[in-house]
């Protein structure tokens, strides 16, 4: 896949849509003849044996306890059907995650498992591969796909004082010797040089993708803005299809995900996915036989979407 900036290749997404909103067409363009709500894994956390323990049943526990406790807890995807027979409620097309767990936080169900909502806006790397697989039948496919231009870190920008607006810390803050060292001289420097003066012009900083990029055109779908990519799109068939994308974070080692396409279809507009950085699940167009394909496909959960599904929070009326 390659940046490109020819975004009117994106046109007759924009002209299908329906004005905002939740319901299937505000999401996906009219005019397929079939549409699948493919539903993003989530998680669960079990401890054989016994059951997730609350926050203040583990605030009771010696350190020996919660080390042994802890030391024994299983974390593996969950299927919204597996969650949904967890809590006694109805997995359907329009099923809401929060009403699918009965508005539980944390969401825990009553043989003693955790559940954990799936990440909004991104399809892991295995059905993205098993979807375009079924799309492409494994044949090149000259196509598109685009990611929305507010992930974090894509896009370089203008800092404030000159400096780096990235931190060397890990997202999870506990950083080794090595990065809290570097990260301590960056903090050093800032506090005591005094060319770091509020009144310095502000610098460009590189994101993962190029100052050519950040700066050219976009596709405007729904009010957000993308960043156009060409290419076959065969290349999403292998699910270690994130160590072959141009966005592709530098220095991450081969087999670690990366942001999935919000938008993907073939030159021909035989068919679209769409993956909603608001919602949990990606939605697909295209021909009757291919969504037969997909809700049938045992490495999926996928459901048929009637044309007026309404995909909104408050949509879930038969959990309610």
């Amino acid at each position: 896949m390659e940046w490109d900036s020819d975004t009117g290749a994106g046109d007759w997404i924009k002209k299908a849509l329906e004005a905002d909103g939740e319901r299937l067409h505000s999401i996906a363009p009219r005019g397929f003849a079939a549409y699948a709500r493919v539903l993003h894994p989530a998680g669960v956390r079990s401890i054989p044996g016994g059951h997730v323990p609350t926050e203040a049943e583990e605030r009771r526990l010696s350190d020996r306890e919660r080390d042994a406790l802890l030391s024994r807890i299983v974390d593996t995807h969950a299927t919204w059907a597996e969650t949904a027979h967890a809590f006694g409620t109805t997995r359907h097309p329009s099923a809401q995650w929060h009403t699918l767990v009965r508005d539980a936080v944390p969401a825990m169900s009553p043989d003693g498992r955790e559940f954990f909502a799936p990440p909004p806006g991104e399809l892991f790397p295995e059905p993205l591969a098993a979807i375009v697989a079924t799309a492409t039948g494994g044949k090149p496919t000259p196509g598109y796909a685009t990611l929305w231009d507010g992930w974090s870190g894509l896009l370089g920008g203008y800092d404030d004082h000159g400096r780096g607006y990235r931190t060397f810390l890990p997202a999870d803050g506990v950083a080794d010797d090595e990065v809290a060292e570097r990260h301590a001289r960056m903090l050093g420097a800032s506090i005591h040089d005094p060319f770091n003066s509020p009144y310095r012009e502000p610098e460009w900083q590189d994101g993962i993708l190029s100052a050519e990029v950040a700066a050219g055109p976009r596709l405007t779908v729904s009010e957000r803005e993308h960043v156009l990519f060409s290419g076959d799109l065969t290349l999403f068939t292998d699910p270690d299809w994130s160590d072959h994308v141009p966005w592709r974070e530098p220095d991450t080692p081969l087999g670690t995900a990366t942001i999935s396409p919000n938008l993907l279809w073939p030159a021909d507009r035989s068919w679209i996915l769409v993956t909603d950085i608001d919602l949990d699940s990606t939605v697909v167009g295209g021909s009757v036989a291919l969504i037969d394909a997909l809700i049938t496909d045992p490495h999926l959960e996928a459901l048929a979407l009637p044309a007026d599904a309404d995909l909104g929070w408050d949509a879930d009326t038969v959990n309610a």
